[in-house]
C-alpha cells in the first residue's frame, strides 16, 4: 500500500484548525437544504442578515463567529439549491417523459464523445450536451436549457467540446432504482448537473449546425484527444486484458476491464489499486518531489512544480472527488511548507473537504467520497502515533550506529509503521466494503504490503511514459514494456495470492481462507 506524505508536526501542541469549522457549518448548510429545501430568498436573507451581523457585532467576538458561521452554511446551502432543486418551468428536464418523446434538440456539446461498451449490446457513443432550443414541426424554435447525456447507436461518433448540433431522438426521464437499495440512475445523473437521456437512433440523426470553439473547449478537447491517444497505444500495443487494466490504472476508465480480472482483483482487496485516488496522487507527489531534489531545483521551484502537476493530474482524470480531495490536500501542505508555517492532518483535510463539495456540494452525500477520506484520517493517527517521542527514542542511536548499521532499525520500524498502517486502514474501511460489495478480503491486509515497492514502481513507470507519450511519441515504447510487465505481474500475484475457490457455505454466506461474503 502507497501511502500520501503526512505533516509532521514538530511541537506537541497542536495547530489550530479553523477550517474544520468552517467545513460543519457548510455540511451543516447543504443537509438542511436536502432536508427541508428552502426557497433561495430565505438563503439570500441569511446570508445578509448574517453578514450585517458580523459587522455590528463587532465587539462580542463569540456572536461574530456565531454569525460568520451561518453565513457559511447559508452559502453553501444556496449552492446546493441550485445544484439539487426541482428545475425552473423552462429546463429540457419538463419536456421528458417516463417512456420518451420523439422531438428535435438543439443545442452544443459540452465535452467530447467517448464509447461505452455494453454486455450483450453494441456500443454507444455518449455525449454531454447543453440544450438550447427546441425545435417544433413548423420549424419554430422554443428556449430551453439544461444539460443531456446523448446516447448514440454507433461507435466512435466524432464529437467535440464547442460543436452545434441539431438532433433527433427521444427525450427519456432516467429510471429509477428497480429494487429497494438498487443503483438509482435518475439520482446518480442529478448530482452530475444532467436532467435527462436523449436517445439518438444512428449519426444520420445529427445535423451539425456549426463550431464556436472557445478557450476551455481546446483544453477538453486537447485532454480528450491525449487520453485517445494513450488508449490506441494501448489497445495497438498490448493484449485486450492488459490494454484495459493500464487505462484503468493511469486514466481511471473501467469500462473496459474484463469483469473476470474486476472481481478476482475486489476478491483479493486489490481494486483500490485501479481506482483513482489518493494512492496515484502520492506517488506522483512523491516522484515530482524526488525529481525536484535530483535536479537541486529551488524549494520555490519545487513547489510550482509539484502543484502543477498534481493539478494537471486532476485536470487530466476529470477530477472525480478522491482526486480533488488528494490533490487539494497535497496542495495545501506544500503551501505551508513554502511559507513556513505548520498545518495539521484536520486543517488540510477540512480545506480539501471544502474543494470537494464547492466542486458540488452533492458529494456530501456520496459514501465514495469520503471514504478516501476516512483513510487518510485514520493514516494521520497512525502517523502522529509512530512519531511519539517515547515511539522515536526506542529506535534512535547516536549517528556513528545509524552510520554502520542502520539499516538494521530503520528496516523494522518502516515494516511495523506500514504494517501498522495497512491493518488500521483496513479495519475501519472493511464494514463500508462489506456493505458496498457485500465482501471482506482478509487476503488485501497481506498483499498490500507484499506488492507495495511493485506498485510504486509501476505506477511511476506508467505516468512516466504517459508524460512521455504527450511530448515525444517515438520514444514512448521504451517505457511500455516494462509498464506492461509489471502489470502483468500483478495479475499473476492477483491469481496466485487471491482466493481460492473452495468455499463452505454456512449461515453468513460463503467463507474461504482469505475470503468472507457476507449476506445480502
Amino acid at each position: 500500500m502507497v501511502f500520501e506524505p503526512l505533516p509532521v508536526e514538530s511541537s506537541r501542541k497542536t495547530p489550530r484548525s479553523p477550517a474544520a469549522v468552517l467545513l460543519m457549518a457548510a455540511t451543516v448548510g447543504i443537509v438542511l437544504d436536502r432536508w427541508n429545501a428552502p426557497p433561495p430568498s430565505v438563503w439570500w436573507c441569511l446570508v445578509l442578515g448574517s453578514v450585517a451581523t458580523t459587522v455590528l457585532m463587532r465587539a462580542h467576538p463569540g456572536r461574530q463567529l456565531a454569525a460568520l458561521c451561518v453565513a457559511w452554511a447559508s452559502l453553501f446551502g444556496l449552492w446546493h439549491h441550485q445544484w439539487w432543486a426541482d428545475p425552473p418551468p423552462q429546463e429540457i428536464y419538463h419536456w421528458s417523459t417516463e417512456a420518451g418523446r420523439l422531438m428535435q434538440l438543439s443545442g452544443r456539446v459540452v465535452q467530447p464523445g467517448w464509447t461505452r461498451e455494453r454486455a450483450g449490446n453494441d456500443p454507444q457513443t455518449i455525449v454531454l450536451f447543453a440544450a438550447e432550443a427546441v425545435v417544433t414541426g413548423d420549424g419554430s424554435r422554443i428556449p430551453t436549457s439544461g444539460r443531456l447525456r446523448v446516447q448514440i447507436n454507433e461507435p466512435q461518433v466524432m464529437a467535440w467540446a464547442g460543436d452545434r448540433w441539431q438532433l433527433t431522438g427521444q427525450l427519456v426521464r432516467p429510471p429509477v432504482a428497480g429494487n429497494p437499495g438498487g443503483f438509482n440512475y435518475r439520482q446518480w445523473l442529478r448530482t452530475q448537473g444532467i436532467q435527462a437521456v436523449f436517445q439518438v437512433p444512428d449519426e444520420q440523426a445529427i445535423t451539425r449546425l456549426s463550431s464556436t470553439v472557445g478557450f476551455w473547449d481546446q483544453l477538453v478537447n486537447w485532454r480528450q484527444r491525449l487520453r485517445q491517444r494513450a488508449t490506441d497505444a494501448l489497445q495497438q500495443s498490448l493484449d485486450a486484458p492488459t490494454a484495459a487494466v493500464c487505462e484503468a490504472l493511469l486514466l481511471g476508465t473501467r469500462s473496459q476491464l474484463p469483469d473476470d480480472i474486476r472481481d478476482g482483483l475486489i476478491k483479493s482487496g486489490l481494486l483500490h489499486v485501479l481506482a483513482i485516488s489518493g494512492v496515484n496522487v502520492a506517488v506522483i507527489w512523491l516522484g515530482l518531489m524526488r525529481l525536484c531534489r535530483f535536479c537541486s531545483l529551488s524549494l520555490r521551484t519545487s513547489h510550482a512544480i509539484v502543484i502543477g502537476g498534481l493539478i494537471c493530474y486532476a485536470w487530466l482524470t476529470d477530477a472525480n472527488p478522491p482526486i480533488m480531495r488528494a490533490v487539494s490536500f497535497a496542495c495545501v501542505w506544500q503551501l505551508a511548507e513554502l511559507s513556513g508555517r505548520r498545518v495539521s492532518a484536520l486543517q488540510a483535510m477540512s480545506l480539501a473537504a471544502l474543494v470537494v463539495m464547492i466542486r458540488n456540494p452533492t458529494d456530501l452525500f456520496n459514501p465514495a467520497a469520503w471514504l478516501s477520506f476516512l483513510s487518510v484520517a485514520v493514516l494521520a493517527r497512525v502517523n502522529q502515533f509512530c512519531n511519539q517521542p517515547s515511539q522515536i527514542a526506542e529506535t534512535d542511536d547516536t549517528a556513528d550506529d545509524l552510520w554502520s548499521d542502520g539499516w538494521r532499525h530503520w528496516l523494522p520500524r518502516e515494516l511495523w509503521r506500514v504494517n501498522l498502517s495497512t491493518a488500521a486502514v483496513w479495519c475501519v474501511t472493511a464494514p463500508l466494503v462489506a456493505a458496498r460489495y457485500h465482501l471482506v478480503s482478509f487476503a488485501g491486509w497481506g498483499l498490500n504490503v507484499l506488492l507495495s515497492p511493485l506498485i510504486l514502481v509501476m505506477l511511476w513507470l506508467g505516468y512516466l511514459w504517459l508524460m512521455v507519450l504527450a511530448v515525444a511519441p517515438p520514444l514512448a515504447e521504451l517505457l511500455l514494456w516494462p509498464f506492461a510487465g509489471l502489470v502483468q505481474a500483478l495479475l499473476w500475484s492477483r491469481r496466485c495470492c487471491g482466493p481460492r475457490t473452495t468455499s463452505a457455505s454456512g449461515p453468513w454466506g460463503t467463507t474461504t481462507s482469505s475470503v468472507h461474503r457476507t449476506g445480502g
